[in-house]
């Protein structure tokens, strides 16, 4: 433990150290953040065969999107939008933008997504007005904002090329003084809000370091830092498991694998062979109930998860085990969403969320595999978690029993937040 908090200090002084001496390393050229220009026009190409599933389910969120356009689109008013929890549009905008960017002949598309882009960004507050110490709404219209902004750049009038990044960076440098001040979520380290926002605070000052925002440097450093103390902490979780459940675990992976995906796109910090990264799919599959329809409650009582996992799925197979394991489960769980859901249903936001990064991680060239047969029934140990499952087999009515049994925080988080003489917690460094 002791290791780790030095690990992790040292880590801290060092990336600190550089970025505070160096200049911009980013053009002013967008794409950028996910994918360039030339990328674009392999994903384009990607929407019309080997990704052509993936494609249909973003094109039906599209369509149920602009269908009731007064539920998904953002509102006129601002104090429409800040009157209820409103991350989802956040998260819509990030579906219009990348949708489009596979089919950037779609006028009625852009209109939507500049639309959407345009009301986010003219709102004088992302605050949700009931909520004035939660941050985590703003930070999914920030994730939004930066994102949209980045595919859609090309079709911005000027002024709003240089316009956008100043609203872009003053929610970055709103959510960076934030973290300075150690808001709440800035002190729960492995957590989804705390994951989530970071997360946005990077974006934030990716998309505008070209566009010779000052502090974007200093923004980075200070979200690659507390990302990076996720990463070390999860070395101490030998199962692959968070404490809150697997429905929340699916809220903070969403965040934390695009982190890893951006700390490898933009410099070249790979984390592909994370321990933590390596068990997690054991998790997933313990956790996924007979017929693939739902997982476990335990920890946060939901039935379901919340984002994905399917895009979290494809990931572990594109990057970390490349062996089909994953994508066999993730088209297990696509499928019984179809076989589940009641004839002549929309698709639903908690559906098509993911979709973007479905698409994003997926490797065609990955056969799904099954996994062995002891790996799909029978006994599982999540020993960190100190949580047990049993499965007679993966059919939708098989037999299946869980329990709880172990530390509140998981084995190896309680280890690291108590120390060894149990004279109380000890703050990580």
């Amino acid at each position: 433990i002791q290791h780790s908090r030095k690990a992790v200090q040292d880590y801290t002084d060092r990336d600190l150290a550089m970025y505070r001496s160096t200049g911009s390393h980013l053009p002013l050229e967008h794409p950028m953040l996910l994918f360039d220009g030339k990328e674009a026009k392999e994903l384009i190409r990607k929407a019309s065969n080997s990704h052509i599933q993936t494609h249909g389910l973003l094109q039906s969120a599209v369509e149920t999107m602009l269908k009731h356009a007064d539920k998904y689109i953002p509102p006129a008013s601002e104090l429409d939008f800040t009157a209820s929890w409103n991350e989802h549009y956040g998260n819509n905008l990030v579906v219009l933008a990348f949708t489009f960017a596979l089919e950037p002949e779609n006028s009625h598309l852009e209109k939507a997504a500049l639309k959407s882009l345009r009301r986010l960004v003219s709102y004088g507050s992302w605050q949700v007005a009931s909520a004035p110490g939660d941050d985590v709404a703003r930070a999914h219209t920030l994730f939004g904002v930066s994102i949209a902004f980045d595919i859609l750049f090309h079709h911005l009038h000027d002024f709003e090329r240089h316009e956008i990044p100043k609203r872009i960076q003053e929610e970055t440098h709103f959510l960076y003084r934030r973290a300075e001040k150690n808001a709440g979520w800035n002190r729960q380290y492995v957590h989804n809000h705390m994951i989530t926002i970071e997360t946005a605070l990077l974006i934030g000052a990716l998309v505008t370091e070209g566009h010779s925002m000052a502090p974007s440097l200093q923004q980075q450093a200070m979200a690659r830092l507390h990302m990076e103390r996720v990463l070390e902490l999860l070395r101490h979780v030998t199962d692959g498991s968070i404490d809150e459940g697997v429905a929340y675990t699916t809220y903070s992976t969403r965040s934390l694998f695009l982190y890893i995906y951006l700390a490898q796109r933009h410099y070249g910090v790979r984390h592909f062979d994370h321990p933590w990264l390596v068990r997690h799919l054991s998790l997933l599959l313990s956790t996924t109930l007979p017929g693939s329809g739902g997982s476990i409650g335990i920890g946060d009582s939901n039935p379901t998860w919340y984002f994905g996992p399917e895009a979290q799925l494809f990931f572990l197979d594109k990057y970390v085990l490349q062996e089909g394991n994953a994508n066999w489960l993730a088209g297990e769980i696509r499928e019984a969403r179809f076989r589940l859901a009641p004839a002549n249903t929309d698709l639903l936001p908690v559906d098509w969320t993911m979709l973007p990064f479905e698409f994003l991680w997926y490797a065609a060239h990955i056969t799904p595999v099954a996994p062995s047969a002891d790996d799909l029934s029978g006994i599982a140990v999540n020993e960190d978690w100190g949580v047990s499952t049993y499965k007679s087999s993966v059919l939708a009515n098989a037999t299946f029993l869980s329990l709880k049994s172990g530390y509140i925080l998981g084995r190896g988080l309680h280890n690291v937040a108590v120390d060894s003489t149990g004279e109380g917690s000890q703050k990580y460094p």
